[in-house]
């Protein structure tokens, strides 16, 4: 089961996601408020039909993966850029710069 989107999602651009922010509490100094966020985690996850178990699957899978509409899109974006470039041309910066983006999206790792 992956982890609902109320959990998840960043809410604005000073907070993070209901989750994160619990999980960001766990590296407090104090033992009693380290212990708290624990079962602060336990009851969002426990109040979304979720489980540690879940959260585990969720950030061994980098977040969920794409959605199947989004590997659609950027299947698509990847066959016009190919396509642009099947005669020799390099591709432009902001295609360069695009590229690179969709590989480490998709979890490619420059070894």
């Amino acid at each position: 089961m992956s982890l609902p989107r109320e959990l998840i999602t960043p809410r604005d651009h000073r907070h993070g996601s209901k989750l994160g922010d619990v999980i960001r509490l766990l590296a407090s100094n104090s033992q009693g408020e380290a212990f708290a966020a624990l079962c602060a985690i336990a009851r969002l996850l426990e109040a979304h039909r979720a489980s540690f178990h879940d959260l585990a699957a969720h950030v061994e899978n980098g977040g969920g993966g794409l959605s199947e509409d989004d590997k659609k899109k950027i299947r698509s974006e990847i066959d016009n850029m190919a396509s642009r470039t099947v005669y020799g041309r390099e591709p432009t910066p902001k295609q360069h710069r695009y590229l690179h983006f969709l590989f480490f999206k998709l979890g490619g790792k420059i070894t």
